[in-house]
């Protein structure tokens, strides 16, 4: 058999690693990526029809019909003359990248070609981040994407050059890895996306409480202090930036509470109250994705809240996002999306006779995105939605496929 055929995961994993490369460094580079594994999954389902699978099971379904109602949400708001098809156009790559979790739980993935595209693309990401942060003078190094957004997604690469590091049986291959990681640590930090950055210590905090390489107590608690002491010392480094977005947040947060002083942080808080405000007066039944700034106003006209919240098209967080535009049960579609794979990866991670590789790894992407959904509406951002819908759908698939075969 060719190793390329569609009955097997070769294909499938290098366009992954292709998708991966060129995800904030070339410029529709996922979106081609994401096209092509699209149609090699659907032909590959049909050139697998035959075999024997196993069935889908009862989580799988929910989870699947949670994607369906959550998008299916949007286009009755846009039915109902709330917003047009452009509202649909991020939340929509979740749907897209079905066939391919059903296509890799069948075949699987090959993870050694997965984590070596995700090493190419950390170090092309430092490299690239180096020069728009040391040769160009940028003051956030963003690669062809908002810095926010990079920087959230190249949080994930440096966690999976590091998780990859650690479960690499070739030494050269672990310290490829190890490398990478340096490589994404610092893309990471020069991004200065502050929002993304708590999402290391508390994946980190996840990794050790499961205790997935299976070591002792002492070693993990040997690997918190080292990663403590990283933390210190980049956040010393004048170079790095860190201490003076630290310093700000902190700054920022204190003067809104105080003296109701604006900025970022303090825009984020008001959008946030007013998204609030928002669904309460909506019954919490959703008032479309056209009408938030309309609403805005109005609570504005109030007293109660900043004139400036009515800037902004939406509330910068996806769970007050979801609310306000699809009400309570398009928030709760959206946590279903998120807890329902959770739950079950979560019950692995329990078992010692399970794999746990393929959870870790989806659990990240999940875990993360829980927490960047809170100062960014991630899934309605093209570039953010696409890589969260095509990773967890390979990762997800891969872990599926492995509890069916292991």
């Amino acid at each position: 058999m060719s190793s390329l055929s569609l009955k097997n995961n070769t294909l499938i994993s290098l366009l992954f690693a292709v998708f991966l490369i060129t995800s904030v460094n070339v410029e529709y580079g996922m979106g081609i990526s994401a096209i092509l594994m699209l149609l090699v999954s659907v032909v590959g389902l049909i050139v697998t029809r035959g075999q024997d699978y196993p069935s889908l099971q009862s989580w799988e379904k929910y989870w699947l019909a949670s994607l369906f109602f959550f998008v299916g949400l949007i286009y009755i708001d846009i039915l109902r003359g709330f917003g047009d098809i452009s509202d649909i156009d991020s939340q929509s790559r979740l749907l897209l990248a079905i066939p391919v979790y059903l296509y890799v739980r069948r075949v699987g993935a090959n993870l050694n070609i997965v984590l070596v595209g995700f090493a190419i693309g950390t170090i092309v990401i430092g490299i690239y981040a180096w020069y728009q942060y040391v040769e160009l003078g940028l003051t956030r190094a963003h690669g062809i994407t908002n810095a926010v957004y990079y920087g959230d997604i190249v949080i994930l690469f440096f966690l999976f050059c590091v998780y990859g590091a650690l479960i690499a049986k070739n030494i050269w291959f672990k310290l490829f890895l190890f490398i990478a990681a340096i490589f994404g640590l610092y893309a990471t930090l020069v991004s200065g996306t502050r929002g993304g950055w708590v999402t290391i210590p508390s994946i980190l905090i996840l990794l050790l409480t499961y205790n997935v390489w299976k070591i002792s107590l002492l070693k993990r608690l040997s690997v918190s202090v080292l990663f403590l002491l990283i933390l210190v010392s980049v956040y010393q480094s004048p170079n790095m930036g860190v201490q003076g977005r630290v310093n700000a947040t902190i700054e920022n947060v204190s003067e809104y509470f105080s003296k109701g002083k604006m900025s970022s942080i303090g825009y984020r808080l008001e959008m946030w109250k007013t998204s609030w405000l928002i669904a309460k007066n909506d019954n919490f039944l959703g008032n479309g994705p056209d009408d938030y700034r309309a609403s805005a106003q109005k609570i504005v006209d109030t007293n109660q809240v900043h004139k400036g919240v009515t800037q902004f098209a939406g509330p910068h967080n996806q769970y007050f996002e979801s609310m306000v535009n699809e009400g309570v049960f398009g928030l709760m579609s959206l946590l279903a999306i998120f807890f329902i794979p959770i739950r079950i990866i979560l019950k692995n991670l329990r078992d010692p006779k399970r794999q746990h590789v393929s959870a870790m790894f989806v659990l990240t992407i999940l875990v993360a995105y829980m927490e960047f959904m809170l100062s960014i509406s991630s899934l309605t951002v093209q570039i953010m939605a696409l890589f969260f819908a095509f990773s967890v759908s390979v990762f997800l698939g891969l872990f599926t496929h492995n509890r069916h075969y292991s």
